[in-house]
């Protein structure tokens, strides 16, 4: 693997519109025989996977057929084939007895067959109604079918197989060869009618090799993708996405051709955004409503551009409630963005397209945006595949008063022109028939990603330290706790819990929370004195770097031992003061050495003034990380150092005694 190129995407969701089906797959491999495959001689004698001796279990074998459509009988509908064989090599390993496989009301689920294989060569097939199925959605049928496979032990070899039916001739979903257990050997073949051409994706950021090869049935291209002896996918704090780390494949269909007929389908980003618009486009046409209502709220908001779109803006966030259905497709037969007002509720993608409607009533130039979370893979721009995108959002043009400005009208928590977290520095696409725009999403500065904390404390002459504390959050550090619970009440319990942690052996009183989600900003102040139970009476010590310490150093092994490189959520900084005072015959007898880290990671900074005179301590704690990728192994380096120096400068602490 080279650092610089661990890029992918395991794109998790359903996506309809013109067709497209995406699905979600927990299990992986083909079917269609009556009965499982034997089992060899060299699958019952394994008892570890080379090169991973402490694996709780291994895929032995992972294999798919997927057939877009039958053009021989009319279907236009594709099916997927799986089938997957797991042996259980350890204790732990007995959790991956646990199966599930997602599906919903476009991609049926058929066929399900599961079996345990166990040491001495007995068999327990799953019972016909050993499984239930959940439901994940009121509004749109989504459901996980889950089940358990019996009779799991050690060295058990565990054989599922099911079928999944969709109602497109689409599946835009990579096939993952990899998993979180090692992989003996995978595959997929794609059995494509001769009229569809596909471009072909994938990504092999391991560099275990993926063989293709290219054979032909009288009606279908095929595609078979091979993998042998895969690692898993690596367990490591802050790694990437399973998308960057996953070898997986894809094919795109490009084009449709007979005798008759040619037709572009996902040729290209102008091709994709040509027959994704007219639903999209349908649906803001008939919007009487919601143009009228956006009219309204831009004239109650003044002549600021800025201001009507804001006004917009938070009615749409505020106002309507959002389904958590991810995609950039518009959900039901028939979508409407007056359908969304009236309901008030609508997924990502309708929130966003109502939104659309409404600024452009008010005479302000919007457009939709296609956007990937980071934490869902990096996208292949280079591959005109929407599925790429797990969300809409919206870009208003303000002119001189702002510019172009991205809207996210599904979080709640966003400040207007606010983005998620998740959606910083990642690539988007502005989708155009004639002229797509790919853009990449702007990023916060450390400086506006933080956390400000100042504690003053008493000692009395007990040796009890009582006091108060505020806490200020800012940019993503405050949006991640902006309407943190359903009431201002539960809020200032959750933060109560929250400063009891930090603080442990002190009690916790008078909290009080301010959430400003225009400013992204929260204030929190409280109360804290020592228990009885925990004062000594004739010594005090005081840990400095709290609420935010003592830091934990979650990168134990060195960079030439990780297998990904580092991903934060973003840049950011923490800072405390602490201040500290103590009455007449009390003394310092331990303090904080001052000290300062800072490299291509970030800054440690430990300060730390006493006053014996005044009986006064003073103490600054400042950490920053000042990017959120490490991708070499020198900058990963780095990172384990600054954490490791902030570790240990972290558990000195202030003790006071009597004299």
């Amino acid at each position: 693997m080279t650092w610089d190129n661990a890029e992918g995407t395991h794109l998790v969701g359903l996506a309809r519109g013109f067709g497209f089906v995406l699905v979600v797959l927990a299990l992986a491999a083909p079917l269609g025989a009556q009965d499982f495959p034997p089992i060899t001689d060299l699958e019952r004698a394994l008892t570890r996977v080379e090169g991973a001796p402490n694996a709780p279990a291994v895929v032995l074998s992972r294999h798919a057929d997927f057939y877009m459509m039958d053009l021989a009988r009319n279907e236009i509908s594709s099916r997927l084939v799986v089938r997957e064989r797991v042996k259980i090599l350890t204790e732990e390993g007995k959790s991956h007895g646990e199966r599930e496989i997602h599906h919903n009301s476009y991609v049926r689920l058929y066929n399900l067959r599961a079996r345990t294989v166990l040491p001495d060569g007995r068999v327990v097939p799953l019972p016909s109604g050993d499984r239930f199925e959940r439901r994940l959605s009121r509004n749109e049928r989504y459901y996980v079918t889950a089940y358990a496979m019996p009779a799991v032990e050690v060295g058990a070899i565990l054989d599922s197989e099911y079928e999944l039916r969709f109602d497109s001739f689409y599946f835009l979903e990579p096939w993952l060869l990899s998993d979180v257990i090692p992989v003996r050997l995978a595959e997929i073949v794609y059995h494509v009618p001769k009229e569809i051409g596909v471009q072909t994706w994938s990504r092999d950021p391991f560099q275990v090799g993926v063989k293709t090869e290219k054979t032909t049935e009288v009606r279908s291209n095929l595609l078979k993708a091979r993998a042998e002896n895969l690692p898993a996918i690596p367990d490591e704090p802050f790694r990437l996405p399973d998308g960057d780390l996953a070898t997986q494949i894809l094919i795109v269909p490009t084009a449709y051709s007979d005798a008759d007929i040619h037709q572009r389908l996902l040729e290209s980003w102008a091709s994709t955004s040509e027959l994704l618009a007219p639903e999209w486009e349908k649906a803001l046409r008939r919007g009487r409503d919601a143009a009228k209502k956006g009219k309204e709220l831009a004239a109650a908001a003044g002549k600021s551009k800025r201001d009507q779109a804001a006004a917009i803006y938070r009615f749409v966030r505020d106002q309507i409630t959002t389904d958590e259905i991810g995609g950039i497709f518009l959900q039901g037969k028939d979508p409407s963005v007056d359908t969304i007002l009236s309901a008030g509720h609508g997924s990502h993608a309708e929130k966003a397209a109502l939104l659309e409607a409404m600024l452009d009533a008010a005479g302000l130039t919007a457009r939709p945006v296609w956007a990937a979370g980071r934490s869902g893979g990096l996208i292949d721009p280079q591959v005109a595949n929407p599925a790429w995108f797990d969300r809409a959002i919206v870009a208003v043009e303000l002119g001189k008063e702002g510019g172009r400005v991205y809207l996210e009208p599904a979080n709640r928590r966003l400040a207007f022109g606010r983005l998620d977290v998740d959606l910083e520095g990642t690539a988007a696409l502005l989708p155009d028939a004639k002229k797509p725009e790919g853009v990449v999403l702007a990023e916060l500065p450390l400086e506006q990603n933080g956390e400000r904390a100042k504690v003053e404390l008493e000692v009395d002459a007990e040796g009890v330290a009582r006091g108060t504390g505020t806490l200020q959050l800012a940019g993503a550090r405050a949006v991640a706790k902006l309407r943190w619970r359903d009431s201002p009440e539960k809020t200032v319990e959750a933060w109560k819990t929250w400063l009891g942690e930090r603080f442990a052996g002190f009690t916790i009183t008078d909290v009080s929370a301010k959430e400003d989600v225009e400013a992204s900003t929260v204030d929190v102040t409280w109360k804290l004195a020592q228990r009885e139970d925990e004062a000594l009476g004739d010594e005090v010590t005081l840990a400095f770097a709290r609420p935010f310490g003592p830091m934990a150093q979650p990168f134990t092994v060195p960079a030439a031992s990780r297998r990904s490189p580092i991903l934060f959520s973003a840049p950011y900084f923490e800072e405390v003061d602490l201040v500290v005072r103590w009455p007449e015959g009390w003394k310092t007898i331990a303090q904080p050495k001052a000290t300062r880290t800072e490299g291509p990671a970030g800054l440690y900074l430990a300060e730390v003034t006493v006053d014996a005179a005044a009986r006064t301590a003073t103490f600054h704690r400042r950490f920053e990380l000042r990017k959120k990728l490490f991708a070499s192994r020198e900058d990963c380096d780095a990172v384990r150092t600054l954490f490791g120096d902030a570790s240990k400068g972290d558990t000195l602490a202030l003790v006071l005694a009597q004299r």
